[in-house]
C-alpha cells in the first residue's frame, strides 16, 4: 500500500509532500474543502483547515490537510500560502473559506 501524502508548507507559494520530497507550488493544487475555524475563548486566533489534493507520485490519493493561521495573528507566510491556494481549483463549488 502506498504511503500517503503528507503536505507541509515550504514557502510562501510553494507546499512540500514530505513523503515523496516533491515540491508544489500552492496554486497548482486542489482545494477539496475549506473551512474557517475561530478560537473558542479568542477569536482572533483563527485557522482555516483545507483538504488539499495533490499530484503526489508517492502514490494513494494525494490528498492531506493543512492548517494556516487566518486573521490578525497569522504569519506573513501563512497569508501569502491562503493567497496563492485562492488561486488553486475548488473541488467543492466554493468561493471562499466562509
Amino acid at each position: 500500500m502506498p504511503s500517503p501524502c503528507r503536505l507541509i508548507p515550504e514557502s510562501d507559494t510553494q507546499i512540500r509532500c514530505a513523503t515523496c520530497g516533491e515540491t508544489f507550488a500552492a496554486s497548482a493544487l486542489s482545494v477539496e474543502v475549506a473551512e474557517r475555524i475561530e478560537g473558542g475563548s479568542a477569536p482572533d486566533q483563527s485557522t482555516v483547515a483545507m483538504q488539499l489534493s495533490a499530484p503526489c507520485p508517492a502514490g494513494g490519493d494525494g490528498r492531506d490537510t493543512l492548517h494556516l493561521g487566518y486573521g490578525p495573528t497569522a504569519s506573513r507566510r501563512d497569508g501569502e500560502l491562503m493567497l496563492a491556494l485562492g488561486k488553486a481549483q475548488r473541488t467543492d463549488g466554493r468561493t471562499s473559506c466562509d
